[in-house]
This record gives C-alpha cells, sequence and structure tokens, in this order.
C-alpha cells in the first residue's frame, strides 16, 4: 500500500514537473537580418542606394505611441541619391521587394479616395423625415498613385515600403508554422486602430533563440529597384540587396508599472538582450534588418 501511494505521488510530481516544463509561444517575435553582399547588384556608381529598417505607428491618426509599441509595423526605407547631374527616373512598376521568392511590384496603381464632411443641425426629425435647419456639405480629394518618381541631379529621395500591408496577401515562411498577415483592427475606431500586421506563430516560444545558416532560413528578402537616366528607360538599371534571416528570438509579454509603452518596450528589448547577448551590437549594424512583430494570440 505504501509503495502504491509513493508510486502515485512520484508520477504527481513528475507530471507537475513536465507541466511547468511546457514552454508558450512567444508574443513578440524579433528577427535579425544580414544583408548578404555576395548577392548586392548595383547598377551604376553615379546613383547610390541604402537601406533602413524602421517601424511606424500603425495608425497615423494617433500621437499616442502604445499602438507602435504593441503593434510594431515594420517597413524599409530605401534612399536614393542621385550624384549625378541628370535627373533620374525610378520605376515602380519595375521594382520589386521578394519575400521568400514571392514577387510584389513597388506600385500597386491604387486610387485613395479621402472625403470630409460637415453637418448643421437645428431641424426637427420626425421618424424617417426631418424638418428644416440641417445640411451637410463634404470635400473629396483622390489620389493617384504614381508609377515613376523623378530624383534632379544632386538630391536624394526616400521611398517606403511597408511589409504585407500595401498588398494585403500574407507573407509565408519558410520551414515553419508561421506567416505574416494582416490582422482586422478596431470596426468602431479605425482611425485609431487600423488593419496591422501579425505573426501567425506555433515555431518558437518565449525566451528561446533560432539560429540559422546562409539560404535555408525561414524568411529571405530581396529587394530590386530599378531607375534610368532617360524616359523611355534605355538603357536601364537595377539595384538588388538581398537579406537572410540570422536569428529568431521570441520575447514573452512586457506589462509596465506605470511605465506606459515606452517602458515596456525597453523591458522588451531588456529581455531580448538576455536571452541573445548580441542583440545590441546586430541593432546598430548597418548591415543587418532588426525587427519585431506581435504575435495575435487567436490565430
Amino acid at each position: 500500500m505504501k509503495k502504491s501511494i509513493f508510486f502515485s505521488v512520484l508520477c504527481l510530481l513528475c507530471v507537475s514537473h513536465a507541466y511547468a516544463k511546457v514552454s508558450k509561444p512567444a508574443d513578440f517575435i524579433w528577427f535579425v537580418m544580414e544583408r548578404q553582399s555576395n548577392m548586392d547588384k548595383i547598377g551604376t556608381d553615379s546613383v547610390v542606394l541604402t537601406y533602413q529598417l524602421k517601424h511606424k505607428s500603425c495608425s497615423p491618426t494617433s500621437n499616442r505611441q502604445w499602438d507602435e509599441m504593441r503593434f510594431p509595423q515594420p517597413y524599409v526605407v530605401v534612399t536614393i541619391q542621385n550624384n549625378t547631374a541628370r535627373t533620374v527616373l525610378v520605376d515602380l512598376l519595375n521594382s520589386f521587394i521578394i519575400p521568400n521568392h514571392e514577387t510584389y511590384p513597388l506600385f500597386t496603381n491604387t486610387t485613395n479616395v479621402s472625403t470630409q464632411g460637415s453637418t448643421t443641425g437645428g431641424g426637427v426629425s420626425i421618424g424617417l423625415v426631418s424638418i428644416g435647419g440641417s445640411s451637410t456639405s463634404s470635400n473629396s480629394t483622390i489620389t493617384q498613385e504614381n508609377r515613376f518618381i523623378s530624383i534632379p541631379g544632386d538630391t536624394r529621395k526616400s521611398i517606403e515600403i511597408p511589409f504585407v500591408i500595401k498588398w494585403g496577401k500574407p507573407w509565408h515562411l519558410e520551414g515553419v508554422d508561421g506567416e505574416m498577415q494582416i490582422h482586422p483592427g478596431s470596426k468602431s475606431a479605425p482611425d485609431l486602430l487600423p488593419d496591422y500586421i501579425a505573426l501567425k506563430n506555433n515555431f518558437i516560444s518565449r525566451g528561446e533563440v533560432l539560429n540559422y545558416e546562409d539560404a535555408d532560413n525561414p524568411f529571405t528578402l530581396d529587394i530590386r529597384i530599378c531607375y534610368s537616366f532617360n524616359e523611355n528607360f534605355e538603357p536601364k538599371y537595377t539595384d538588388k540587396v538581398v537579406y537572410f534571416t540570422k536569428h529568431i528570438i521570441g520575447c514573452k509579454p512586457i506589462y509596465g508599472n506605470n511605465t506606459g509603452d515606452v517602458g515596456r518596450k525597453e523591458k522588451q528589448i531588456k529581455f531580448v538582450n538576455e536571452v541573445f547577448p548580441d542583440f545590441d551590437s546586430y541593432s546598430k549594424n548597418k548591415s543587418y534588418f532588426v525587427f519585431d512583430i506581435w504575435r495575435y494570440q487567436n490565430f
């Protein structure tokens, strides 16, 4: 009898220990991507392209920082420096961002309609009929996306290339169960929280670090910019850069104690540094893209 009780208690302890060891999926996923200099292609030395990866708020109308901290929106900034006296034309239809060999042209021929309206009251409403005093006016602005960007001599311009949002299709990771996709924002307050990017993630746990070598990695980013000095694009030049994922770090949710979301972001980066001590050196190196994406828990 005593042996049976002892064995039962031992089993319970083992089960409890195993349960405690179960890891939870990461809530923020950090990517460290390295530029592959051997795969660079330079169109002409007189036009210099530089690449940066940044985050912006998913809510351009909000002054609060919480949405940028909780819902980071990575995008690539390509700066084109024209060191000649001639004008450079960039063709966005023949310029591409290519995540994992899926090609997306930078020109999507999008038309945006922005409407501003105003209403003045003073009338009386009876059922579905309004009597007197009210008027409504609105102004609509239609903006058509431009295919070509003109850069005069001895000047520079930057192109912002967002992840996923511009094209609406998910970007699939390779070799792991995950994809970057658009998640619907707030229907009641879309200006405060519009659609945002989230990662469907079942492949990395909190505090886990995954390392990759060369082309065998979950997320490869290929960027190509097409330009010319002539309107007929003869000759035309293409600059190309390729980034491979070297490390992926899983981060737990960070809750601040009256520190606000900036404090939470600082705590998150501190956590990432603890599990991946080289993080700071990578984030300061211009040869690397370092960014994070939030995992939406209901995926």
